[in-house]
């Protein structure tokens, strides 16, 4: 506990003359009147946020180092190396307390959802968007959303 507290400490004082970045070509997310995008340093954002409610890493599957999960209690968001910072490459919603710019939430209807986004984008229970560098994929289950993710495409 101790050591988690000297990391997040050190990453404070790097990061506390940092400016956002948003890279806003994708989907958005806004949490506490901050924006989220995808591909986004993460350092700012995560220096915004305060210290998560849990933290694990495992080593990436494409870039060399360790992909970090960052659990804030209504999302948890992932970061990949790039050089000597973090960027931002998923999102998805922990519970109903959080909702994508256009109000969808856990537990919005399949109504809701095609009205906020339009029914052609469904594939059997899920509706899949691509806006930008960002995936967004809304999963239903007997027509109401269970999941929300946002992922960064990668290329």
């Amino acid at each position: 506990m101790r050591k988690r507290a000297i990391v997040w400490l050190l990453l404070a004082l790097m990061l506390a003359g940092c400016g956002a970045e948003t890279a806003e070509e994708g989907f958005l997310f806004e949490y506490q009147g901050y924006t989220i995008a995808m591909d986004q340093e993460a350092g700012p954002i995560l220096y915004r946020l305060g210290a998560p409610l849990d933290c694990s890493q495992t080593p990436s599957c494409v870039f060399e180092g360790m992909d970090t999960t960052y659990y804030h209690g209504s999302f948890y968001m992932t970061t990949y190396p790039s050089g000597s910072s973090e960027r931002i490459s998923g999102l998805w919603f922990a519970d109903d307390t959080v909702a994508t710019e256009e109000g969808i939430r856990i537990g919005s209807s399949r109504e809701a959802v095609e009205t906020a986004y339009g029914a052609d984008h469904f594939q059997g229970d899920s509706c899949i968007l691509e806006k930008g560098n960002t995936m967004l994929t809304i999963i239903l289950t007997d027509d109401i959303v269970s999941s929300i993710e946002y992922s960064l495409i990668f290329g």
